[in-house]
């Protein structure tokens, strides 16, 4: 035989998928604007997300060799500053195709970073009040049948 969900679970289960309806528009519509990359600190676990031609890049320290005719700065290194502050230092002899792709590769792994604490985040805004509404639910059927006379 079947249950059924009594009329206070009812108007619970469909306030949650409200507020959870409101939560996910409300993103949406302003994704661009809650996802900081600037606040994402920089880990060490992010260079493993990296192509391997940009860690190559980052970790050599050999500057290309520079001709005679060549001005020195030219293979002195370059210091690539990222939207989070990180700050890689890349051969001299780096192009700026290279540098662009290291930025394009870096900033792209700092989405997917902002992405999984926002989405952390957002379950929580969701989560929280739902379970405390819930609780809060419960402990007034409690007080209520405390009063109640059998």
């Amino acid at each position: 035989m079947a249950r059924r969900i009594g009329g206070w679970w009812r108007l619970w289960l469909a306030l949650t998928v409200v507020y959870g309806v409101a939560i996910g528009s409300v993103t949406y519509v302003l994704f661009d604007s809650l996802l900081d990359v600037a606040g994402v600190p920089f880990e060490s676990e992010q260079l493993q997300r990296l192509p391997a031609d940009e860690v190559a890049l980052i970790a050599s320290e050999a500057s290309a060799p520079a001709s005679a005719s060549a001005p020195w700065w030219e293979s002195a290194p370059l210091v690539l500053e990222m939207p989070n502050g990180h700050r890689f230092e890349v051969p001299g002899g780096t192009t700026k195709a290279q540098a662009a792709a290291i930025g394009k590769a870096y900033v792209h792994v700092l989405r997917v970073s902002a992405w999984r604490h926002l989405a952390v985040r957002l379950l929580a805004i969701w989560l929280l009040p739902c379970l405390a509404a819930l609780a809060i639910g419960f402990a007034v059927r409690w007080i209520y049948r405390g009063f109640k006379q059998t």
